[in-house]
Protein backbone atom coordinates (compact mmCIF):
# COMPACT_ATOMS: atom_id res chain seq x y z
CA UNK A 1 0.00 0.00 0.00
CA UNK A 2 1.34 3.25 -1.16
CA UNK A 3 1.86 5.33 2.11
CA UNK A 4 4.60 8.14 0.77
CA UNK A 5 5.72 9.23 -1.92
CA UNK A 6 7.92 12.05 -3.59
CA UNK A 7 7.18 15.28 -5.61
CA UNK A 8 9.57 17.83 -6.50
CA UNK A 9 11.93 16.15 -3.95
CA UNK A 10 9.21 16.50 -0.89
CA UNK A 11 8.35 13.51 0.85
CA UNK A 12 4.31 13.43 0.68
CA UNK A 13 1.76 12.04 2.76
CA UNK A 14 -0.24 10.03 0.60
CA UNK A 15 -2.78 9.47 3.43
CA UNK A 16 -2.82 13.01 4.79
CA UNK A 17 -3.36 14.02 1.19
CA UNK A 18 -6.69 11.25 0.63
CA UNK A 19 -7.80 13.00 4.05
CA UNK A 20 -7.59 16.86 2.65
CA UNK A 21 -9.34 15.75 -0.45
CA UNK A 22 -11.92 13.00 1.39
CA UNK A 23 -13.02 15.51 4.02
CA UNK A 24 -13.40 18.47 1.99
CA UNK A 25 -15.65 16.40 -0.74
CA UNK A 26 -17.77 14.95 2.28
CA UNK A 27 -18.75 18.25 3.84
CA UNK A 28 -19.82 19.85 0.47
CA UNK A 29 -21.97 16.53 -0.36
CA UNK A 30 -23.30 16.88 3.59
CA UNK A 31 -24.18 20.62 2.22
CA UNK A 32 -25.70 19.69 -0.77
CA UNK A 33 -28.12 16.86 1.07
CA UNK A 34 -29.12 19.48 4.14
CA UNK A 35 -29.79 21.95 1.27
CA UNK A 36 -32.01 19.42 -0.47
CA UNK A 37 -33.75 18.61 2.97
CA UNK A 38 -34.55 21.68 3.46
CA UNK A 39 -35.52 22.39 0.17
CA UNK A 40 -38.18 19.76 0.70
CA UNK A 41 -39.36 20.58 4.16
CA UNK A 42 -40.06 24.20 2.69
CA UNK A 43 -42.02 22.76 -0.50
CA UNK A 44 -44.15 20.56 1.88
CA UNK A 45 -45.05 23.98 3.86
CA UNK A 46 -45.83 25.70 0.87
CA UNK A 47 -48.67 23.08 0.32
CA UNK A 48 -50.50 23.56 3.62
CA UNK A 49 -53.35 26.39 4.06
CA UNK A 50 -52.46 30.03 5.09
CA UNK A 51 -48.42 29.26 4.87
CA UNK A 52 -46.78 32.99 4.24
CA UNK A 53 -45.16 32.06 0.76
CA UNK A 54 -43.16 35.32 1.39
CA UNK A 55 -42.01 34.37 4.81
CA UNK A 56 -41.09 30.58 3.58
CA UNK A 57 -38.87 32.61 0.64
CA UNK A 58 -36.90 34.68 3.22
CA UNK A 59 -36.25 31.70 6.04
CA UNK A 60 -35.22 29.25 3.01
CA UNK A 61 -32.72 31.51 1.75
CA UNK A 62 -31.46 32.39 5.08
CA UNK A 63 -30.75 28.91 5.59
CA UNK A 64 -29.23 28.11 2.35
CA UNK A 65 -26.49 31.14 3.62
CA UNK A 66 -26.26 29.42 6.61
CA UNK A 67 -25.47 25.84 5.15
CA UNK A 68 -22.97 27.42 2.48
CA UNK A 69 -21.12 29.69 4.95
CA UNK A 70 -20.87 26.88 7.19
CA UNK A 71 -19.76 24.46 4.38
CA UNK A 72 -16.84 26.96 2.87
CA UNK A 73 -15.69 27.09 6.75
CA UNK A 74 -15.41 23.10 7.31
CA UNK A 75 -13.54 22.96 4.30
CA UNK A 76 -10.88 25.89 4.73
CA UNK A 77 -10.16 24.53 8.15
CA UNK A 78 -9.65 20.98 6.61
CA UNK A 79 -6.75 22.60 4.58
CA UNK A 80 -3.77 23.71 6.65
CA UNK A 81 -2.82 26.34 3.85
CA UNK A 82 -6.11 28.29 4.89
CA UNK A 83 -5.39 27.82 8.77
CA UNK A 84 -1.54 29.32 8.70
CA UNK A 85 -3.48 32.28 6.15
CA UNK A 86 -6.40 32.46 8.35
CA UNK A 87 -4.23 33.20 11.34
CA UNK A 88 -2.13 35.51 10.07
CA UNK A 89 -5.29 37.32 8.63
CA UNK A 90 -6.33 37.50 12.26
CA UNK A 91 -3.45 39.98 13.36
CA UNK A 92 -4.77 42.56 10.57
CA UNK A 93 -8.68 41.39 11.03
CA UNK A 94 -9.79 44.79 13.44
CA UNK A 95 -9.31 46.99 10.41
CA UNK A 96 -10.08 44.45 7.82
CA UNK A 97 -13.66 44.28 10.15
CA UNK A 98 -13.74 47.99 10.12
CA UNK A 99 -13.69 47.97 6.44
CA UNK A 100 -16.01 45.01 6.05
CA UNK A 101 -18.90 46.78 8.16
CA UNK A 102 -18.48 50.04 6.63
CA UNK A 103 -18.81 48.77 2.93
CA UNK A 104 -21.88 46.06 4.18
CA UNK A 105 -23.88 48.88 6.67
CA UNK A 106 -26.26 49.27 3.91
CA UNK A 107 -26.59 45.15 3.01
CA UNK A 108 -26.63 44.50 6.08
CA UNK A 109 -29.13 47.44 6.66
CA UNK A 110 -32.03 45.64 3.86
CA UNK A 111 -31.12 42.70 5.50
CA UNK A 112 -32.23 43.26 8.54
CA UNK A 113 -35.48 45.56 7.19
CA UNK A 114 -36.49 42.26 5.33
CA UNK A 115 -36.86 40.33 8.74
CA UNK A 116 -38.98 43.49 10.01
CA UNK A 117 -41.00 43.17 6.84
CA UNK A 118 -41.40 39.64 7.45
CA UNK A 119 -42.18 39.71 10.37
CA UNK A 120 -44.93 43.03 10.78
CA UNK A 121 -46.30 41.07 7.14
CA UNK A 122 -47.34 44.87 5.49
CA UNK A 123 -47.87 43.18 2.42
CA UNK A 124 -47.81 39.59 0.68
CA UNK A 125 -46.93 38.24 -2.48
CA UNK A 126 -49.23 39.65 -5.16
CA UNK A 127 -50.28 42.35 -3.62
CA UNK A 128 -51.08 45.80 -5.25
CA UNK A 129 -49.06 48.71 -3.50
CA UNK A 130 -48.53 52.07 -4.21
CA UNK A 131 -45.44 53.81 -2.93
CA UNK A 132 -45.65 56.98 -2.41
CA UNK A 133 -42.18 58.48 -2.92
CA UNK A 134 -40.30 57.27 -5.72
CA UNK A 135 -44.21 56.95 -7.28
CA UNK A 136 -44.15 52.61 -8.14
CA UNK A 137 -47.29 51.01 -8.27
CA UNK A 138 -47.35 47.50 -9.01
CA UNK A 139 -47.43 43.82 -7.64
CA UNK A 140 -45.21 42.23 -5.22
CA UNK A 141 -43.48 39.29 -6.92
CA UNK A 142 -40.94 38.32 -3.94
CA UNK A 143 -38.88 39.44 -1.31
CA UNK A 144 -35.38 38.16 -0.77
CA UNK A 145 -32.43 39.36 1.89
CA UNK A 146 -31.26 42.35 -0.12
CA UNK A 147 -34.83 43.74 -1.59
CA UNK A 148 -37.99 43.48 -2.82
CA UNK A 149 -39.31 42.60 -6.21
CA UNK A 150 -42.30 44.88 -8.01
CA UNK A 151 -43.94 44.06 -11.14
CA UNK A 152 -45.20 47.06 -12.15
CA UNK A 153 -48.47 48.37 -14.53
CA UNK A 154 -46.20 48.44 -17.49
CA UNK A 155 -45.12 44.74 -16.49
CA UNK A 156 -41.66 46.19 -15.65
CA UNK A 157 -39.76 44.30 -12.55
CA UNK A 158 -38.52 47.53 -10.26
CA UNK A 159 -36.30 46.03 -7.26
CA UNK A 160 -36.77 47.91 -4.25
CA UNK A 161 -34.36 47.56 -1.32
CA UNK A 162 -35.88 46.54 1.43
CA UNK A 163 -34.74 49.56 3.54
CA UNK A 164 -36.69 51.42 1.71
CA UNK A 165 -39.46 49.67 1.90
CA UNK A 166 -39.41 49.62 5.52
CA UNK A 167 -38.97 53.25 5.97
CA UNK A 168 -41.41 54.71 2.94
CA UNK A 169 -44.77 55.18 2.86
CA UNK A 170 -46.70 53.22 0.70
CA UNK A 171 -50.23 51.93 0.46
CA UNK A 172 -51.38 48.20 0.02
CA UNK A 173 -54.28 48.68 -2.28
CA UNK A 174 -54.97 44.53 -2.19
CA UNK A 175 -55.05 45.29 2.17
CA UNK A 176 -58.59 46.88 1.28
CA UNK A 177 -61.75 44.90 0.66
CA UNK A 178 -62.24 45.29 -2.76
CA UNK A 179 -65.86 44.03 -2.52
CA UNK A 180 -68.37 46.60 -4.81
CA UNK A 181 -71.63 46.77 -4.59
CA UNK A 182 -74.04 47.77 -7.29
CA UNK A 183 -77.91 48.90 -6.94
CA UNK A 184 -80.45 47.71 -8.99
CA UNK A 185 -83.38 50.24 -9.65
CA UNK A 186 -86.15 49.38 -11.54
CA UNK A 187 -89.25 51.26 -11.71
CA UNK A 188 -93.04 49.75 -11.96
CA UNK A 189 -96.12 50.98 -13.53
CA UNK A 190 -98.50 51.60 -10.65
CA UNK A 191 -101.07 48.32 -11.84
CA UNK A 192 -98.46 46.05 -11.46
CA UNK A 193 -98.35 43.27 -8.71
CA UNK A 194 -95.21 43.69 -6.67
CA UNK A 195 -94.67 40.87 -5.00
CA UNK A 196 -94.11 39.16 -8.27
CA UNK A 197 -91.72 41.66 -9.41
CA UNK A 198 -89.53 41.50 -5.83
CA UNK A 199 -89.66 37.76 -6.18
CA UNK A 200 -88.46 37.76 -9.94
CA UNK A 201 -85.77 40.42 -9.10
CA UNK A 202 -84.81 38.42 -5.49
CA UNK A 203 -84.70 35.19 -7.99
CA UNK A 204 -82.76 36.55 -10.65
CA UNK A 205 -79.49 37.92 -8.17
CA UNK A 206 -79.47 35.30 -5.51
CA UNK A 207 -79.29 32.41 -9.05
CA UNK A 208 -76.23 34.38 -10.45
CA UNK A 209 -72.71 33.41 -9.91
CA UNK A 210 -70.70 36.31 -9.35
CA UNK A 211 -73.47 37.49 -6.35
CA UNK A 212 -70.44 37.71 -3.10
CA UNK A 213 -72.77 37.17 -0.03
CA UNK A 214 -72.18 40.29 2.46
CA UNK A 215 -74.30 38.71 5.11
CA UNK A 216 -72.54 38.29 8.86
CA UNK A 217 -73.08 35.02 9.85
CA UNK A 218 -75.47 36.43 12.48
CA UNK A 219 -77.77 37.49 10.26
CA UNK A 220 -77.63 34.47 8.32
CA UNK A 221 -78.97 32.68 11.51
CA UNK A 222 -81.72 35.23 11.66
CA UNK A 223 -82.76 34.28 7.97
CA UNK A 224 -81.93 37.30 6.61
CA UNK A 225 -82.11 36.66 3.23
CA UNK A 226 -79.76 37.21 0.35
CA UNK A 227 -81.36 39.35 -1.47
CA UNK A 228 -84.05 41.73 -0.76
CA UNK A 229 -85.42 43.80 -3.38
CA UNK A 230 -87.70 46.93 -1.50
CA UNK A 231 -89.95 49.69 -2.66
CA UNK A 232 -87.65 52.95 -1.95
CA UNK A 233 -89.56 55.39 -3.74
CA UNK A 234 -93.28 56.24 -5.45
CA UNK A 235 -92.80 59.16 -8.22
CA UNK A 236 -95.18 60.32 -10.75
CA UNK A 237 -94.81 58.05 -13.04
CA UNK A 238 -94.06 54.53 -11.11
CA UNK A 239 -93.31 52.57 -8.64
CA UNK A 240 -89.30 52.18 -7.55
CA UNK A 241 -87.74 49.00 -6.29
CA UNK A 242 -84.44 48.48 -5.66
CA UNK A 243 -82.09 45.27 -4.86
CA UNK A 244 -78.24 45.27 -3.85
CA UNK A 245 -75.95 42.92 -5.53
CA UNK A 246 -72.09 42.83 -4.39
CA UNK A 247 -69.45 41.42 -6.60
CA UNK A 248 -65.55 40.37 -5.44
CA UNK A 249 -64.50 43.32 -7.64
CA UNK A 250 -65.81 46.75 -9.15
CA UNK A 251 -65.77 44.42 -12.77
CA UNK A 252 -67.62 42.00 -11.29
CA UNK A 253 -70.27 44.05 -9.55
CA UNK A 254 -70.86 45.92 -13.03
CA UNK A 255 -70.93 42.38 -14.99
CA UNK A 256 -73.42 41.26 -12.19
CA UNK A 257 -75.80 44.81 -12.57
CA UNK A 258 -75.83 44.66 -16.29
CA UNK A 259 -76.81 40.86 -16.53
CA UNK A 260 -79.29 40.42 -13.96
CA UNK A 261 -81.19 43.93 -15.72
CA UNK A 262 -80.81 41.63 -18.99
CA UNK A 263 -82.17 38.56 -17.13
CA UNK A 264 -84.48 40.35 -15.31
CA UNK A 265 -86.48 42.10 -18.15
CA UNK A 266 -86.80 38.68 -19.73
CA UNK A 267 -89.01 37.51 -16.51
CA UNK A 268 -90.45 40.23 -16.52
CA UNK A 269 -91.54 39.88 -20.36
CA UNK A 270 -92.77 36.31 -18.94
CA UNK A 271 -94.59 37.61 -16.21
CA UNK A 272 -96.41 40.42 -18.01
CA UNK A 273 -94.84 42.59 -15.45
CA UNK A 274 -94.61 46.27 -17.48
CA UNK A 275 -91.71 48.68 -16.34
CA UNK A 276 -92.91 52.58 -16.22
CA UNK A 277 -92.83 54.91 -18.80
CA UNK A 278 -89.92 57.39 -17.82
CA UNK A 279 -90.28 60.64 -19.82
CA UNK A 280 -86.84 63.07 -20.18
CA UNK A 281 -87.03 67.01 -19.41
CA UNK A 282 -86.61 68.75 -22.28
CA UNK A 283 -85.50 72.65 -22.26
CA UNK A 284 -87.41 74.58 -24.16
CA UNK A 285 -86.53 78.18 -25.14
Amino acid sequence: MLNNFYLFGQNIDFGAVMGYVIRPVAVIAAAIIVRMIVTHIFRLRARKPNTHIMTDRFLRRCCNVVIYVLAVAAVAYNIPGFRTLATSLLAGSGIVAVGISLAAQASFSNVISGVFLLISHPFSVGDRVHILNPDITGFIEDITMRHTLIRTMTNARVIVPNGVMNTTIFENISAVDARTVQFIDLFLDFNQDLNIARHIVNDVVSAHPLLVDMRKPEDVKKGVPLVAAQVVEMGLFGIRIQASAAGKSAGDAFTLRCECLAEIKRRFDEAGIRLAYQPKHTETN
